[in-house]
């Protein structure tokens, strides 16, 4: 009885000129109609999920984007990790890795924040975001083990084709240093999604100004920013920044709606 409804209701708001949308895509929709057209655009076949946690931003992929295909999670926090292996299994298009990305391979130590997703190699910076100090508080420091992003991508590649790739890096401060350990592969990423700060809550951190520049130096182009947090005046604090290089841009006009949308 309530699928019947929910396809009269659907059908009316069609003719009607509007979509019937849940409540919890509200907040996601534009920053989500936006990657799914970039996809389609671009013809994504592998997303990078560098900083991946749990597995949030894998299932806004799946579930919101209307992405389905190749996803490679990135995770060096061991608690975060088995959090993320549990999303994504059962799933054969998302793989999960481990370890952190950088510059150079080795081992380092990565401060745990009490709020986990703004764990970073960088020390927490208070004094431009008091009302973040709570939650960017170092609760311990876990060793683990650093890769570079060109070999990672190089081992999976072995077994399976990559193609045009979206790199999305969520580092808390270190994604230059992910993009510095791309090498070549760096050519091969079509878009990126990075986090820029407007104010620094760490310290040694890039800039917003310098991280856009560094990028645009590597031949991309800014596609797109969306506020991440901000303070209690309502003053940006971080930001989501998604550039791509439109000389790889496959095709014109818009793609349809739709989960499956994004791929032919």
């Amino acid at each position: 009885m309530w699928a019947s409804a929910k396809t009269a209701i659907e059908g009316l708001a069609d003719r009607l000129g509007y979509r019937v949308l849940p409540k919890w895509r509200l907040p996601n929709l534009e920053f989500a109609n936006h990657l799914r057209q970039l996809f389609w655009k671009y013809q994504i076949e592998c997303v990078v999920d560098v900083g991946a946690n749990a597995g949030h931003y894998g299932r806004f992929l799946r579930h919101e984007v209307g992405y389905d295909g190749l996803i490679v999670s990135i995770e060096p926090l061991p608690r975060c990790f088995a959090r993320l292996a549990e999303t994504a299994a059962g799933d054969p298009d998302w793989m999960v890795l481990n370890c952190a990305l950088g510059a150079t391979a080795g081992q380092a130590q990565l401060n745990e924040m009490a709020y986990d997703q703004l764990s970073s190699f960088l020390e927490p910076k208070h004094d431009q975001a008091p009302h973040m100090a709570p939650l960017n508080q170092v609760r311990g420091r876990v060793p683990v083990q650093v890769r570079r992003l060109d070999a990672v991508l190089t081992d999976i590649e072995a077994c399976r084709p990559l193609g045009p790739i979206y790199l999305k890096l969520d580092t808390q401060g270190f994604d230059l240093k992910v993009v510095a350990g791309a090498g070549s592969i760096i050519e091969r990423v079509c878009g990126l999604q990075t986090e820029v700060s407007i104010v620094p809550i760490y310290h040694a951190m890039t800039d917003w100004r310098s991280a856009i520049g560094a990028l645009e130096e590597l031949g991309f182009e800014l596609s797109g920013l969306w506020a991440v947090n901000r303070d209690p005046a309502l003053r940006a604090v971080e930001f989501d920044c998604v550039m791509v290089r439109a000389a790889r841009c496959r095709r014109d006009g818009m793609p349809l709606s739709g989960r499956n949308d994004v791929r032919d």
